[in-house]
């Protein structure tokens, strides 16, 4: 390319005046979209402190020896649905697949909020 030639990476606009292809309008990755979807729908649906304390201070029976692993479980569980829906983004480029993940998440995280909220442990086992 010859010294003061515009380079491929200009465009003309309309009103004729050069501008940089870096300066155009970026569209959000998949994967951020899909993350911030999740990281809201997580956020939306979680109990309140006192809801939640109702439930820290529930008794729980002496065979649940992993109670201490619960919330890493419940990570990796939103892993899972994050990679998988990442992966089915990536395999069809499919909004309606990533919209199922999303729902699927809503009735995961649903019952914990319902159960905390009514103060029923039966609302958590009907929906789980």
């Amino acid at each position: 390319m010859r010294k003061g030639a515009l380079s491929d990476r200009t465009v003309s606009p309309p009103h004729g005046l050069p501008v940089s292809a870096d300066s155009a309008p970026r569209t959000v990755p998949p994967w951020l979209l899909i993350l911030v979807l999740m990281e809201g729908v997580i956020l939306l649906i979680k109990p309140s402190r006192r809801d939640f304390a109702w439930y820290q201070g529930l008794r729980q029976p002496p065979w649940v020896s992993f109670a201490s692993g619960i919330p890493l479980i419940w990570l990796l569980i939103q892993i899972a649905i994050y990679l998988s829906s990442l992966l089915s983004w990536q395999a069809r480029s499919n909004w309606n697949l990533v919209l199922a993940y999303i729902l699927l998440l809503v009735l995961v995280e649903a019952r914990t909020w319902l159960m905390c909220r009514s103060r029923r442990l039966s609302t958590g086992v009907g929906l789980g």
